[in-house]
């Protein structure tokens, strides 16, 4: 048995023993070459052996003829470059994100000063105090809340009756489908008056934002006066979108009702910011109710 074992003089009986049974040889037969040995290829080496080499006299893997097997912590070095690799990029992109933050809030704070230069030049702040026309503008609030404080500031719609001031309050809500076409039909008298006068105050406020580099009050749009102005006045609906269509607006029912309830908001709007006591402030209240009618009046309070 111990010559079985290839050499190991000297090795335990109870060790020789327990290799016997697991037919472990590691030696081959006199005269077997190197090959499968063990059931495996090459000698059975120990865990700290390398294999032997090549036939050929060529050095076998580990002894400069490959690279060495990987060692018990290769799998652990590859796991932490990857983690490594994924760090490094989340804090690339955390700190572009850092950026973009940055550069928000810095223009938002520009854009806050720009805005707050032109209410102070426009007398609606004084300093860090807000001033009486400031009070009235925070009560408005709109796409034209500025342009609406201004005309009620300057006073040009004071003198309209219910149906008339309704016609003018359309022209800061509503917006044509087309860009470019004939000028639309007004109603003549006090109607076209004021509305010239609030495209004039418009014209100087959009200057003045234009210097001020804020964000520009939409230009009024005149293509709902005239049938807001026939609507308050009581005709019925398909008067009222027959004159549309011979004006040029291409109106729904629907689109109606929806232009309708926007004009209704500003003038609630007016009638509070304004007063009921005033001559503007009634004429709002009384062209709300006018309007609230019929189509117009379903779902709303």
């Amino acid at each position: 048995d111990r010559r079985q074992l290839g050499g190991l003089e000297g090795v335990p009986d109870a060790v020789a023993q327990a290799l016997r049974g697991q037919q472990v040889r590691l030696a081959p037969q006199p005269g077997q070459p190197w090959g499968r040995v063990g059931g495996q290829h090459g000698r059975a080496v120990g865990p700290h052996r390398h294999p032997p080499a090549a036939p050929g006299g060529r050095p076998g893997p580990g002894r400069g003829g490959g690279p060495p097997p990987p060692g018990p912590g290769a799998h652990d070095r590859e796991v932490h470059a990857r983690w490594a690799q994924r760090h490094a990029r989340l804090e690339r992109e955390t700190e572009q994100l850092r950026q973009k933050v940055r550069a928000t809030t810095h223009s938002l704070a520009r854009a806050f000063d720009r805005l707050r230069a032109l209410l102070e030049e426009r007398g609606y702040l004084a300093g860090e105090e807000v001033t009486e026309h400031g009070e009235r503008l925070a009560r408005l609030w709109g796409e034209s809340d500025l342009l609406t404080a201004e005309c009620l500031r300057h006073g040009v719609w004071d003198a309209l009756e219910p149906a008339e001031l309704a016609s003018v309050v359309s022209a800061l809500v509503y917006e044509s489908r087309r860009d470019n076409g004939p000028m639309p039909r007004v109603p003549s008298g006090a109607v076209s008056e004021a509305l010239a006068a609030t495209v004039w105050i418009w014209a100087g406020l959009d200057s003045d934002e234009r210097r001020h580099h804020v964000d520009r009050t939409r230009e009024p749009d005149l293509g709902f006066a005239w049938p807001m102005h026939r609507w308050a006045r009581g005709e019925s609906l398909a008067a009222v979108l027959t004159a549309a269509e011979q004006n040029g607006a291409e109106l729904s029912a629907g689109d109606f009702v929806r232009w309708c309830r926007q004009v209704l908001d500003l003038l609630d709007q007016i009638a509070g910011v304004a007063g009921r006591g005033s001559g503007v402030g009634r004429a709002a209240a009384q062209a709300g109710a006018a309007i609230r009618r019929g189509v117009v009046a379903v779902g709303t309070a």
